[in-house]
């Protein structure tokens, strides 16, 4: 995980050699002011959770506290970044398997207690381009292949790039090169960490207001975990009939990589 955050805040840095061509002087002082003028925020969000496993005697009893420090900075030349600090901590004793605490007696809550980065990137934003590097939030459409898993309190987060291209007339496509997939298990876990070559490509077109179509293409050919290595094609349908909602969504998986078994669904 260590190796993984590095790569994300170094990819931050570097970006600083892509910031426009001004005077040392007022660059910096520019930059002194995108920073001085960020927005900071603190978040709390408590969640209980109790589990009643047949196969097991003791019930779970999950008290668990997110405390989210995060930073956004102004905007400097279109750049900016955005840093989010994640702790999560037991309220009481830890009556629960949070699969990295030992109690295994208790039925799972996969909420481990911890610190890490949720986010760590750079942006550059135009007004039909948006590029992200770094460590960073993706949730595509309902979530159901790409997402945050966010009723957890340690969100799916991911290191890689991100181009996002919105013509202003309901055209979106939105590419992602993702190398890692910090996963809901927390940084004391083996199972932290997805590393892999993972396309991300999700295109939408918004047809009036109550209309919208989408095509969607997913990639994720992973390094150790070949067994879930996947590529799924999709499209969805998102509208509004008089007072009906209406979603329809069709994907195809099959397996992809080094993946031993032959499937498709």
């Amino acid at each position: 995980m260590k190796t993984r955050l590095a790569t994300a805040i170094a990819t931050i840095c570097a970006a600083g050699l892509l910031m426009p061509n001004v005077s040392v002087a007022t660059g910096f002082a520019d930059f002194q002011q995108a920073i001085t003028d960020g927005d900071a925020n603190v978040k709390l969000r408590y969640r209980y959770e109790r589990v009643d496993q047949d196969n097991i005697d003791k019930e779970a009893n999950a008290s668990t506290l997110l405390t989210r420090l995060s930073y956004k900075s102004a905007d400097f030349g279109g750049f900016y970044t955005q840093l989010e600090f994640d702790n999560v901590t037991a309220l009481g004793n830890e009556n629960f398997n949070s699969t990295v605490n030992g109690n295994t007696n208790y039925p799972v809550v996969a909420d481990p207690i911890g610190s890490d980065f949720n986010q760590a990137y750079v942006g550059y934003k135009t007004e039909s381009l948006h590029f992200t590097a770094g460590r960073q939030r993706i949730n595509h459409n309902d979530q159901r292949f790409v997402g945050g898993v966010g009723w957890r309190q340690n969100e799916q987060t991911y290191d890689g790039y991100r181009l996002r291209y919105d013509n202003q007339s309901g055209l979106n496509v939105d590419y992602s090169y993702i190398h890692n997939v910090n996963r809901i298990f927390g940084t004391d876990s083996p199972n932290s960490d997805l590393g892999g070559n993972i396309h991300l490509l999700n295109v939408t077109y918004k047809i009036n207001a109550d209309h919208k179509v989408a095509g969607f293409a997913y990639e994720l050919d992973f390094d150790t975990a070949n067994a879930i290595a996947t590529r799924t094609l999709g499209v969805s349908y998102d509208g509004k009939v008089s007072a009906v909602n209406i979603h329809a969504a069709y994907a195809r998986q099959n397996e992809t990589g080094d993946n031993p078994t032959d499937f498709s669904t």
